[in-house]
């Protein structure tokens, strides 16, 4: 059994006027007790301080396949948690984030006050350099260094003592997207 559950009663989550409009705006698109008010399932608890938690709860699948009442709440939630999701995703984009690098060329954005504690407890860094040389993941995934202002690969899909090789197959591009082949026993610039 699932159950949707709410708690009616005083926050202590503190937002802005432009925040707290957007929220909202959120809640109005959420279902009500209302909308669950009379079904079977429905349920409302009363707390010491006043406050109550209302519930409703319901069977979401059978054996995959999704219950007529699992469909119904599914279709009352949908469009409370799309205005959450945007809401949200609008907050995480106004907050500053710092691009990592680790040992293998992979990329983590991180929260810029968090950065260098970040980068001291897992090894990554700010502009990471294998022997003084910057290393970036191409496109396709193969690891390239730039030398003298030129990409050049390292027919690495890791660093390390026993780094996994790149097949020899096939094309790779690097991070500025030139496209680079395996002929003549090295990787060639195409084009």
């Amino acid at each position: 059994m699932s159950k949707v559950e709410v708690t009616v009663g005083v926050g202590d989550h503190f937002a802005g006027p432009a925040e707290l409009a957007e929220i909202r705006k959120a809640n109005h698109l959420k279902p009500t007790e209302a909308d669950f008010r009379g079904k079977k399932g429905y349920y409302r608890k009363y707390n010491s301080d006043g406050s109550y938690k209302w519930g409703y709860k319901y069977k979401p699948n059978d054996g995959g396949k999704p219950t007529k009442e699992g469909a119904m709440v599914l279709d009352m939630l949908r469009p409370g948690m799309k205005a959450d999701a945007e809401r949200n995703e609008k907050a995480q984009a106004a907050i500053p984030r710092v691009r990592l690098k680790d040992q293998d060329g992979g990329i983590h954005y991180v929260e810029a006050s968090q950065a260098d504690a970040v980068a001291r407890s897992t090894g990554r860094s700010h502009d990471w350099r294998a022997g003084g040389v910057r290393v970036e993941r191409g496109l396709d995934g193969m690891l390239f260094r730039l030398i003298a202002g030129k990409w050049e690969p390292t027919g690495q899909l890791q660093l390390g003592f026993r780094g996994q090789q790149c097949p020899r197959r096939g094309m790779q591009r690097d991070p500025d997207g030139n496209v680079w082949a395996w002929k003549s026993r090295a990787w060639r610039l195409k084009g």
